[in-house]
């Protein structure tokens, strides 16, 4: 009659219960969990991978012994852009530039330019002028020729240019970069990671499907060096290498905008920090359109001041014998393209050191030169008719750099590039290229222009070899013209040996070759006859020699279809021997020269 003790067993129970579970787990592992319940172990086993402190937490920070660095294992390794110094890497490809005997102040050729950009830059900073003179680079290298290891990947079509600075004031020798105008943030849109470019309303002379790009930048190992310095990057390691004419973009998980900084010359960079090896950014930019350019009205009423160079009432003249017979605008600026590209010669070389005027020179003297002249000469021309113009530095994917394994065109330092641009309304400046061997990427055509062009292209290619061109053209007409002996000597082969050790596949065979045969000759079966019928009695007139073949055939037929299985060894060699002599007595020239019994079909 005594009460029960609930308490003491409910003691014992949970006892029980812990020793249970520290004998099912361990006892180490017991003991860790047990003594994380006390104040001081340090800690209550919380474990956060992406802790800015604390102890063995924040694997996933980035390792290193760069106190500079805050990203992550799986994007970057150090905060430094693996992107070489623009002007160290103009230098290698181009050579140094003469040094002046007397520095001048380059005056900016442009009154609407000083509006727009505001104080022109000092050419006192030789970090922000490119000189049109310089010396031989030490290892010249032919545009194109040479695999360099990739700063950054393209994925998408090419050929592509990448935007890295801009000049806009040239003084005959020297260009000056244009000053930075105030840079605006990147626009989010929604919820997701794409960034949007905030652009003014620009003409329409682009197509009307935007093209995609994904670009992975390279991410450098210890030991790897950038630039000169082996840390330094292009500008200043904020440029993010994008597609002109940006619509929107996508760099990683990144989903702040204030991290973004999109300038009115088109140039997108970091704001916050430098560009971080090893991320992969995805673009949607606008494709500008050739024919839409030839139509824009924009070009009608602009108006440049001439640039103030020592020979520029001789490149103006030069300039109005190119194009100034055609109508203002497209028409005018092709035309001065075409002449560049198939009258000079790119190549090492440039001016003198002591030459006044490097356009003067490349296009009256040297004929020869680099992309930097080419572009200047075209910027001065176009100028001279009264097109606002801006000289361009960054890099190129040239399709020929394509990898079909990884489907990507790896874009290296040697891949500067110098081109020209021409502002076309708001702005918007459209890319222009005067340089042989580069292009500029356009809209992909209809395809039946694409079909035209092959045939153009294939027409070209036989008029550049009439030899080889006739032996394909009289091998082409002889496959036509005997097309029939060509597809029956092979049906024949296969029927030999794929036939085996059955004969009613020899059979079966032999009536199928002979029946296209006779139908190719117009001698076609008629439906619902029987093949041993049409071989017996139809096909080929009672008195055609060798008649007696295709009556063993037509037997056979029937034989085939209705005998037993089994055959003695003398039967098949007789089965295999009249199938072999019909089908070697009747070919398709036989039934075409032997007489009808009835009167002929068309030829199927």
């Amino acid at each position: 009659g005594g009460r029960v003790p609930w308490a003491p067993a409910g003691v014992a129970a949970v006892l029980a219960g812990l020793v249970a579970g520290g004998f099912a787990l361990g006892p180490m592992t017991a003991f860790a969990a047990l003594w994380e319940l006390v104040p001081t172990s340090g800690g209550t086993g919380e474990y956060d991978p992406r802790a800015r402190g604390g102890v063995n937490d924040g694997d996933e920070e980035t390792a290193g012994n760069n106190p500079a660095a805050t990203g992550m294992v799986d994007t970057d390794q150090l905060l430094e852009s693996p992107l070489p110094s623009l002007y160290d890497a103009i230098s290698d490809t181009y050579g140094k530039p003469h040094k002046p005997r007397e520095q001048e102040r380059a005056q900016a050729l442009s009154a609407v330019a000083k509006e727009q950009h505001g104080k022109t830059a000092d050419s006192l900073r030789p970090s922000r002028t490119f000189p049109t003179s310089r010396q031989a680079p030490p290892n010249p290298r032919t545009p194109l020729s040479r695999a360099a290891r990739g700063l950054f990947e393209i994925e998408g079509p090419t050929p592509l240019h990448i935007r890295a600075a801009v000049f806009d004031a040239f003084d005959g020798r020297i260009w000056v970069e244009a000053p930075p105008a105030c840079p605006t943030p990147a626009r989010r849109e929604g919820k997701t990671n794409w960034m949007a470019c905030p652009a003014p309303a620009a003409p329409d002379v682009f197509a009307d499907e935007p093209v995609r790009h994904g670009v992975k930048v390279a991410k450098l190992g210890r030991g790897d060096k950038a630039g000169a310095d082996g840390a330094s990057a292009t500008l200043d390691g904020t440029l993010i290498p994008a597609a002109p004419h940006l619509v929107r973009f996508k760099l990683g998980m990144i989903d702040q905008e204030t991290f973004f900084s999109c300038g009115a010359d088109g140039i997108l960079r970091m704001a916050l920090r430098k560009l971080p090896g090893g991320v992969a950014l995805e673009t949607e930019s606008r494709v500008q359109d050739p024919r839409k350019l030839a139509a824009h009205p924009y070009f009608v009423g602009m108006a440049e001041d001439a640039p103030p160079t020592p020979q520029g009432d001789r490149i103006a003249a030069l300039a109005r014998e190119w194009a100034g017979h055609l109508p203002r605008g497209w028409d005018q600026i092709q035309a001065v393209v075409d002449r560049l590209r198939t009258g000079y010669e790119l190549g090492a070389g440039g001016a003198p050191p002591d030459h006044p005027d490097a356009a003067a020179f490349f296009l009256f003297e040297g004929r020869r030169g680099p992309d930097y002249l080419f572009a200047t000469s075209t910027a001065v021309l176009l100028r001279h008719l009264g097109y606002r113009t801006r000289l361009v530095a960054g890099f190129y994917a040239a399709p020929e750099m394509y990898d079909p394994e990884t489907k990507h065109t790896p874009v290296g330092k040697e891949h500067v590039h110098v081109w020209p641009e021409v502002l076309v309304g708001g702005d918007t400046w459209v890319v222009v290229e005067p340089t042989p061997g580069y292009a500029v990427l356009t809209p992909p055509k209809p395809w039946f222009e694409r079909a035209v062009a092959g045939l153009v292209a294939a027409g070209r290619w036989a008029a550049d070899r009439p030899v080889l061109s006739g032996l394909v053209g009289l091998t082409v007409l002889a496959v036509v013209w005997w097309r029939r002996v060509w597809v029956d000597g092979l049906a024949v082969l296969s029927w030999r040996l794929r036939a085996g050790r059955e004969w009613r596949n020899w059979v079966r065979g032999a009536a199928q070759l002979v029946e296209r045969r006779a139908r190719w000759a117009g001698r076609a079966r008629p439906e619902g006859e029987t093949p041993a019928r049409y071989f017996s009695n139809g096909v080929v007139p009672a008195d055609a020699p060798d008649r007696d073949a295709l009556v063993r055939l037509a037997e056979l037929t029937g034989w085939a279809a209705y005998a037993p299985d089994g055959l003695a060894p003398a039967e098949e060699k007789d089965v295999w021997a009249a199938c072999d002599r019909a089908v070697r007595s009747w070919t398709y020239r036989r039934f075409l020269t032997a007489r009808a019994a009835r009167p002929r079909a068309g030829r199927v």
